[in-house]
């Protein structure tokens, strides 16, 4: 699945360019992009590998950051002015039903937010979150609907949509590899080179 999230944005991003002229920042579940990534690590308990964050609704301070389990513990130091991908909790009372918070995640370049990755529980919600989209960034530069088919043989129809700002591209994919699962992306063009970049080294990692 990750590989087609990252392939979604990269193809959107070959056949559309940026906004030009200024603008106000893009936002997204209160995050905007361009923005210095200051946010305070989640609440966590225990010490070295026995250390576990608490659920995100139970966080006493939102938004907040955590580390991936597969790479660090709770409470080991983050470069926050440094290059990295990194999950994260949105504030309270912004994330609309339907959004995936436990993995939701930003790209951070430099010290500064250049990509927001939304996941969704992709049908059950694309209407409603197609029409948020377009409330909060008008008619998108590209749309397309395309019939999908589950392993039951039962058919639905997905979107795939776009909009360009001068400062981000943002792409809604209402299913992604399953029927469950969508993915709203907004990236700046660093934060495009930073999944371009991850997406090699997947790609030529060895498979032992």
């Amino acid at each position: 699945m990750k590989q087609l999230m990252c392939g979604l944005l990269a193809l959107l991003m070959c056949s559309m360019v940026y906004g030009a002229g200024a603008a106000e920042p893009t936002t997204i579940l209160g995050f905007t992009i361009g923005k210095t990534f200051n946010l305070p690590e989640c609440h966590w308990k225990g010490d070295g590998a026995l250390a576990s964050y608490g659920y995100d609704f139970q966080q006493p301070i939102t938004p907040c950051w955590k580390h991936s389990s597969l790479k660090a513990h709770p409470g080991d130091p983050l470069n926050t002015k440094g290059t990295f991908k990194i999950g994260v909790v949105p504030a309270s009372g912004k994330t609309p039903d339907g959004v995936r918070s436990d993995a939701l995640y930003l790209i951070v370049v430099g010290g500064h937010i250049e990509g927001i990755f939304v996941p969704t529980n992709g049908l059950d919600s694309q209407d409603i979150f197609l029409a948020l989209l377009i409330k909060k960034y008008g008619k998108p530069e590209s749309s397309q609907r395309t019939q999908v088919e589950n392993s039951y043989g039962a058919k639905f129809t997905k979107y795939t949509v776009a909009w360009k700002k001068p400062d981000a591209l943002i792409a809604y994919d209402s299913m992604v590899s399953s029927t469950d699962w969508g993915l709203i992306e907004v990236a700046s063009p660093s934060g495009k080179t930073f999944l371009e970049d991850e997406q090699s080294k997947i790609e030529n990692s060895s498979s032992f």
